[in-house]
């Protein structure tokens, strides 16, 4: 005997700022619309309906329209907004207070477009967390979905019925989610799929299914009409489409609600179809910082200006804008962008858009003074230094004494913002990509001398090297940090002097031989730079272009143009240098082609040097950014 079961859907959109306006309008088109006329036309077709704030926003913008039709279903008792966190953030990566005040301006967003609040709520990529429970609460959320594998996973087997969560004393209901392929939905009669999945054998049965709208604009209008007719023929008394919202008010119907216990959701379930991240299917999320480290640097830009909001006082509402700002650079797509990790490049660069228009926000004219600050910025246990300018900001490591974030905040550029764990098309293995990594070379046969650096042998790379820190002064703006390594057997101490001004910053190097052996060898110091856009980015020695990939042979000045920015970029060599200057590019697979995507720019000044002992080496570097 097979018992009636209710069946609802929940049709889900997410994206974020970097989205063009004309690809919104195509998934549109093709996906949200052209479902929303089919469900129309069937009035017996119930589903909800949740979309990022920024697909809301935009929606509003775009097609007014279809706002007004969803109030209409909504009206109707046929369609369900669900609540969510305005920018989708992951939980566990930003304070308890943001993620809080964004589900608050979502529900004032969905109150001033539908004249309600939802009381259900869409987890961003269904990651859980079960501090977020009191904060629903809170916001008079009274239920939320879960899926039903991760249920399992914790040992809970009916995924057909919902359960009650608890934390801090406060309780949400959870209903257990499906997730199937619009391709599988489309073409199965629902009632199948119900028994397939073993509806029916107990009373009160209830599943939902989520789907894609990005995924359903591969569904033609046709089909989803021939779904839509076999749905009408169907038999009612055995299926029933409902939303959520009817559910819980039913909740009395249950003799008995399970009470359940879920932990945070694992890492690894960001990647089901992956097979190699088996390892990670117990770690936290924030593991995607130790993959990609340039994620972890842009987690602690935002903490770092997390700070900055608590400790301003004076007007509110550059407080408020401030906010708001680090808000849009707090979604998850800054620190995990899925199976392309290369996009993740210009995703970081709109991010850090918004970061540093939030701290010029923060700084009052006439208030703010420049600063050498240190601190232990991105939580590694070692102080970094940090110079806040007028026109730039530049931070060091201590390891490698690198120079990781060069901030432009005329123009709200990050050029340090380089990727590190992508896989490079170049043949540079040794390669930090961070600025200023110094590395020594062997010194090449009289054949090769025209050769570029970084393909001969590596035998000393201080960019993982801990320098100590010699001097800070402050008043000066001037840092020295200090170093030594054995090269052919012989001790060679390496000196670097930061000094930093209004739109530039200088690197002085003094490097020392230790023995009595003469020391021949080639100094390096590796330069890294992320620009807008590789194609206009050009390459000037004196009046000069060069095309990028080139060498530069005896110059003392390399000139870089930043036609986005409108900016020009200054390399300066007290001693005349060869260079060489190429892009790097990650391997994106898009349709079963491979793609290069451009990650950033690296340069190469070196020089060949001999050493005796006591025998110095000094070259100072200077960089200064402009207006083009």
């Amino acid at each position: 005997m097979y018992y009636p079961f209710q069946c609802s859907v929940i049709v889900y959109w997410y994206s974020h700022v970097m989205v063009s306006d004309e690809v919104l309008e195509q998934r549109y088109e093709e996906g949200l619309r052209s479902f929303l006329r089919v469900a129309y036309q069937y009035t017996d077709f119930s589903f909800s309906l949740y979309c990022s704030g920024y697909v809301f926003q935009w929606l509003a913008r775009k097609h007014q329209e279809v706002i007004d039709v969803m109030g209409e279903l909504i009206r109707k008792g046929r369609l369900e907004i669900l609540a969510g966190v305005f920018y989708e953030p992951f939980f566990s990566l930003v304070p308890r207070m943001d993620y809080a005040r964004q589900i608050e301006m979502y529900m004032d967003m969905i109150r001033h477009f539908f004249g309600h609040c939802p009381r259900g709520f869409c987890l961003p990529l269904q990651m859980w967390e079960p501090s977020i429970i009191p904060v629903l609460t809170n916001a008079r959320v009274q239920y939320t979905f879960l899926p039903s594998q991760a249920m399992r996973r914790y040992g809970i087997c009916d995924v057909f019925q919902p359960h009650i969560m608890e934390r801090d004393g406060k309780t949400i209901i959870i209903f257990p989610t499906h997730k199937l392929s619009v391709h599988e939905f489309f073409s199965k009669h629902m009632m199948i799929l119900g028994r397939k999945l073993g509806l029916g054998k107990h009373p009160y049965q209830k599943i939902v299914f989520l789907l894609s709208a990005e995924d359903i604009a591969n569904i033609s209008e046709q089909k989803m009409r021939q779904w839509g007719e076999t749905l009408r023929e169907s038999c009612f008394d055995a299926l029933v489409l409902n939303i959520p919202k009817k559910w819980y008010r039913k909740l009395s119907d249950f003799s008995y609600i399970s009470r359940v216990n879920i932990p945070e959701s694992p890492y690894g379930d960001l990647f089901i179809r992956r097979r190699n991240m088996q390892s990670k299917r117990k770690c936290a999320v924030k593991v995607c910082l130790e993959e990609h480290p340039e994620s972890d640097t842009l987690y602690a830009k935002m903490r770092y200006l997390n700070i900055l909001v608590k400790q301003f006082r004076g007007d509110k509402a550059r407080k408020t804008t401030a906010q708001q700002l680090i808000w849009n650079a707090q979604a998850y797509y800054a620190f995990w962008a899925g199976d392309n990790p290369a996009e993740m490049a210009q995703l970081r660069g709109r991010y850090y858009h918004f970061l540093l228009e939030a701290e010029k926000t923060l700084r009052l004219q006439g208030v703010f003074v420049p600063s050498v600050l240190s601190v232990d910025y991105d939580f590694d246990g070692k102080n970094e230094l940090l110079y806040t300018g007028h026109d730039i900001n530049a931070y060091i490591h201590p390891r490698g004494a690198v120079l990781f974030e060069l901030d432009w905040i005329k123009k709200f550029w990050n050029y340090g913002n380089t990727s590190i764990s992508s896989q490079f098309t170049t043949k540079c293995k040794s390669c930090s990509r961070y600025s200023f990594a110094d590395h020594f070379f062997r010194n090449p046969a009289s054949k090769r001398k025209k050769a570029f650096p970084y393909l001969f042998a590596d035998i000393a790379n201080f960019s993982q090297k801990l320098y100590r820190i010699v001097k800070i002064d402050k008043s000066k703006r001037m840092a020295e940090f200090e170093s030594n390594a054995t090269l052919y057997h012989n001790t060679v101490i390496i000196r670097k002097q930061f000094r930093f001004f209004r739109d530039a910053l200088s690197v002085n190097y003094v490097i020392r031989g230790a023995h009595r052996n003469k020391q021949n060898m080639i100094f390096a110091p590796e330069i890294v730079f992320v620009f807008p856009d590789s194609k206009q980015t050009r390459v000037y020695v004196g009046k000069k272009s060069c095309q990028i990939p080139c060498s530069i042979v005896q110059q003392d000045e390399v000139f870089l143009e930043d036609a986005v920015n409108h900016s020009l970029m200054t390399l300066s060599f007290s001693r005349p240098a060869d260079c060489f200057i190429t892009h790097e590019y990650a391997r994106l697979s898009k349709n079963q082609r491979v793609l290069p995507v451009y990650q950033h720019t690296l340069l190469f000044p070196y020089w060949q040097i001999s050493l005796q002992e006591n025998e110095d080496f000094s070259v100072t570097i200077m960089l200064r950014l402009s207006k083009r």
